[in-house]
């Protein structure tokens, strides 16, 4: 999103936040508490239909965007690190594995599958950290 859009359409989570309004300050916890747990889509759809109900009108993509470059919180940042990793593991899985045409004989794309195997590798780093781990009762 643009500056002079953000100008324009202020995040009205970000305006409120630290200003004592119950709902947004509970809209942040819930963010905070349920990344990683709930599907994002669920998330900012519950969140939208929550400021809706306060008339503070948010689209999806402004949601999501708000959770994904507004929030500081490490759990929601590297919840959203992994899900970009998450994404391009599977690119690259996919990628690594050519057919040739002519003979229909697969092989593995050696440049491929080690970019893959980096990215695995960083997935299991991210799991391992701390933020990640579910806080245990």
């Amino acid at each position: 999103m643009k500056d002079t859009e953000m100008n324009l359409n202020p995040c009205h989570i970000c305006r409120l936040t630290g200003g004592g309004h119950d709902v947004v300050d509970g809209i942040n916890s819930y963010i905070v508490d349920n990344v990683g747990s709930v599907q994002m889509h669920e998330i900012i759809r519950q969140v939208h239909d929550v400021l809706k109900d306060e008339d503070l009108e948010m689209s999806h993509e402004d949601i999501q965007n708000h959770i994904m470059h507004h929030v500081k919180n490490q759990k929601v940042i590297m919840n959203t690190v992994l899900s970009d990793l998450l994404s391009m593991s599977h690119l690259t899985k996919k990628a690594s594995v050519v057919e040739c045409d002519e003979t229909g004989t697969k092989m593995v794309d050696n440049k491929m599958m080690t970019i893959y195997l980096k990215i695995v590798d960083q997935i299991i780093t991210v799991y391992r950290m701390d933020s990640m781990k579910e806080a245990k009762s």
